[in-house]
């Protein structure tokens, strides 16, 4: 039975990173036999991987079909962001007074990691450590609840922020923004680094949304 739960996890995670990493498209079916093929599993914990994630909304399961993996909706990302920018100010709140310097410097080893990435272009690690970087803070708090919260919405903005970065070019302005939230930390500014965190999660909010618009308005050019 222990067995089971472990394959079972395993296989919900292996799976949900190829779908964020878009290994798996918007639309594609997956097959259950195949799956456990692949893995080296039996089906069992396959089956229970994909109903946990049809749970969480990344497939939707069809009768006599299979599981649909799920594209992210407007209505993901409106959600997301209302529950970012109510959060991640929060976070500020709970972590600036007690923030030292160990943790500073590990939010600049972050920070300039972005920097040596941002030059390269390389999206994927770029955005990588952009959800780090926010799910560090989280995790200063001390709030295990607050960073379940915050692991689930970075798992949906990493669906979609690789092809937002590529096509929005947002690096430049993600550096800065990061770079406003780093200087009020170091110098306990409260009140900048809120409006920092909010005016970054707001302008992140706005590229998003094109992103995901633009995805929609060329999905039905192709339908017609």
């Amino acid at each position: 039975m222990e067995r089971t739960i472990v394959y079972k996890e395993k296989v919900f995670e292996e799976l949900k990173r190829a779908i964020i990493s878009r290994t798996y498209q918007p639309g594609e079916i997956l097959n259950e036999r195949k799956l456990a093929s692949e893995m080296d599993v039996s089906r069992t914990p396959v089956r229970e991987a994909i109903q946990l994630l049809a749970n969480e909304g990344w497939v939707k399961v069809i009768p006599w079909k299979g599981a649909v993996v799920q594209s992210v909706t407007l209505q993901d990302i409106e959600e997301s962001m209302q529950l970012r920018m109510a959060i991640e100010p929060v976070v500020i709140d709970l972590v600036i007074y007690k923030i030292g310097e160990k943790e500073i410097g590990y939010l600049e080893k972050l920070f300039e990691e972005q920097v040596t990435l941002a030059q390269s272009g390389d999206a994927e690690k770029f955005i990588l450590l952009d959800q780090e970087f926010h799910l560090f803070l989280a995790e200063l708090t001390g709030n295990q609840r607050l960073c379940q919260i915050m692991r689930q919405l970075r798992d949906i903005h990493l669906r979609i922020g690789v092809e937002a970065m590529q096509q929005s070019h947002r690096f430049p302005e993600i550096i800065e923004e990061h770079g406003n939230i780093l200087e009020c930390l170091k110098t306990k500014e409260i009140l900048g680094a809120r409006r920092a965190m909010l005016e970054h999660l707001l302008v992140t909010h706005r590229s998003m949304v094109r992103h995901i618009k633009s995805l929609e308005q060329r999905g039905g050019k192709n339908e017609n």
